[in-house]
């Protein structure tokens, strides 16, 4: 008999785990498995991802009380064996919704980042109640082994329920893509100096005054130029930064790029320098086109995806010319390509889609 997988999340924004869901619902669906995303509301981005074979169940409602019910009428109705949940108060929702209905549902919800006190209302408490809600779950999904830590240990979680289950990236189409770009990107992608790459939200996790100043270090000894992609309320400061270091023909806040990928392969490195990540899917999609990455070593996922600097340089938070030596020593000796994909092809979707099989089954 076939089993029915539904992964459950506010919508489709464009978020990374918004985007993992779909791929995992794709992958499940081809392997013969009847798989549904449950939205409150059915927009964002990542709808374009979801395949045919993929139903969805739009509850068409923000209201909390309203989406609780509705979900669990869902889960009842529709026969749902496993429930996959992430994603603000989603994982509250997907257990109250199973106990709601009365039915046996394996409930499996996910943690994508390391806590943070700037998160939201309905993020925050999530983890706060994580005691109460990996003793309801079937098991609790951590990303990175700093997730699962910081849940056994600062919220009390029932650790002995908890995994890391990394997160999966579409290796071949990240490969397709990287070879189409517009011509307005030539300018930067044909640079005859090495490209240093950035990407992330223009905010503060992510830490980009790191990277410009250690980019301005390695100016001092190294022709080469700085892109960095994204969009953020912190985008005139990071400009103002850029220009009082006299960096503004070397250095280009180029806003956000639906297809990074073109800029990821063309890259001479990749470079993270956030406070924090949960996962860091973006290190990875660099590795799985053969471009070398430094990052720091912050909380969440680089260490884990980077093997604790195997597969690249980790440094201390906040260290300029420790970022600076790091991006220096990769230019002038970096990691052959091969090794790098032969890494990132352990984060393919069928791989990771294996390891949630094995747990589902078990």
């Amino acid at each position: 008999m076939t089993s029915n997988i539904a992964f459950y999340l506010p919508n489709l924004d464009g978020g990374g785990a918004e985007r993992i869901f779909c791929l995992l619902a794709n992958e499940f669906a081809d392997r013969g498995y009847n798989c549904s995303i449950i939205v409150d509301n059915k927009d964002g981005p990542n709808l374009e991802y979801v395949a045919k074979s993929v139903n969805i169940f739009s509850l068409g409602t923000s209201n909390k009380i309203k989406s609780l019910f509705g979900l669990s009428r869902i889960l009842k109705d529709n026969l749902i064996d496993f429930v996959i949940s992430g994603v603000g108060i989603s994982n509250i929702k997907a257990c109250l919704a199973s106990f709601l209905s009365c039915e046996k549902h394996q409930v499996f919800i996910t943690y994508h980042n390391v806590y943070s006190k700037d998160f939201g209302l309905g993020s925050g408490l999530t983890y706060k109640l994580a005691s109460v809600l990996t003793r309801l779950s079937k098991k609790t999904i951590c990303v990175s082994k700093d997730i699962k830590n910081n849940l056994d240990t600062q919220f009390r979680a029932h650790n002995k329920k908890t995994v890391v289950i990394s997160n999966p990236i579409d290796i071949e189409n990240i490969q397709e893509k990287s070879d189409n770009y517009g011509a307005h990107d030539d300018e930067i992608l044909n640079t005859s100096y090495p490209l240093i790459v950035g990407a992330g939200r223009l905010v503060a996790q992510k830490n980009f005054n790191l990277l410009i100043n250690a980019f301005a270090l390695v100016r001092e000894k190294k022709e080469c130029k700085l892109a960095i992609l994204g969009e953020g309320h912190l985008r005139q400061d990071l400009q103002n930064e850029i220009n009082q270091l006299g960096l503004e023909n070397d250095a280009f806040l180029l806003g956000y790029k639906d297809n990074p990928f073109a800029y990821l392969k063309k890259a001479s490195l990749f470079a993270m320098s956030s406070h924090y990540e949960g996962f860091g899917n973006v290190i990875i999609e660099a590795l799985s086109l053969g471009t070398p990455v430094v990052s720091t070593n912050c909380p969440g996922g680089p260490k884990d995806i980077l093997d604790n600097g195997t597969y690249g340089h980790l440094v201390d938070l906040n260290d300029q010319k420790a970022f600076a030596d790091a991006i220096l020593k990769s230019l002038n000796s970096p990691i052959p390509a091969t090794i790098l994909k032969q890494r990132a092809n352990e984060y393919s979707v069928a791989k990771i889609a294996n390891q949630y099989e094995v747990l589902l089954n078990s």
